[in-house]
């Protein structure tokens, strides 16, 4: 079964490649796309769309069954879009079931989503959990949990660091870092 990975990647880190690996490992999916974020509804996400992209290419292109999914800058038309109109063209297109692989963190954040309740009710879960967030979670009924080597580290915490010219390694892969350098990103 294939899984669909969802976020901003601002900048894409080694906390995201656990959630990757950990899902394909789980053996509930056999392959994983990341969709990274056009512009996010929660957040100001200031890198530009295909300079994430870019990185998330050089994030996960050598992890076996990943691809980078770049279906919300078509869907998106320069506008934030939300999460359950990505998944709703997603269930349009795929012709078999598929998870939504989340952090147990974020499963805790999206009641308050734009569509929410109908994301977890009609939707299922891979939820990869990690020991910082310890606490028992209510799975739907569709849902399943798998635990993660724990990783406690952020995009946004990694865009301070490097605004602030604090070591970034080893939560970014080489290649990612050198890319951020060479833009000047989160200066």
């Amino acid at each position: 079964m294939k899984g669909f990975f969802f976020g901003s990647f601002d900048p894409p880190h080694i906390g995201h490649l656990n959630v990757v690996t950990t899902a394909l490992n789980s053996g509930y999916v056999d392959k994983v796309e990341v969709i990274p974020a056009f512009k996010s509804v929660w957040k100001n996400t200031e890198t530009p769309w295909d300079y994430r992209l870019m990185m998330c290419q050089m994030t996960f292109n050598n992890i076996p069954n990943v691809q980078i999914n770049g279906i919300e800058y078509l869907l998106a038309k320069g506008e934030p879009l939300p999460t359950y109109k990505v998944i709703d063209f997603l269930k349009e297109q795929e012709k078999e079931d598929f998870y939504i692989i989340t952090t147990n963190e974020t499963y805790r954040e999206i009641r308050v989503w734009q569509n929410g309740e109908r994301i977890l009710q009609e939707n299922k879960f891979l939820v990869v959990c990690s020991h910082h967030f310890p606490e028992i979670l209510e799975l739907g009924i569709f849902d399943i949990s798998t635990y993660a080597p724990n990783i406690t580290i952020c995009s946004t915490n990694l865009r301070q660091k490097i605004k602030s010219g604090e070591l970034v390694q080893p939560f970014i892969l080489p290649d990612v870092l050198r890319y951020i350098h060479k833009l000047n990103l989160y200066k």
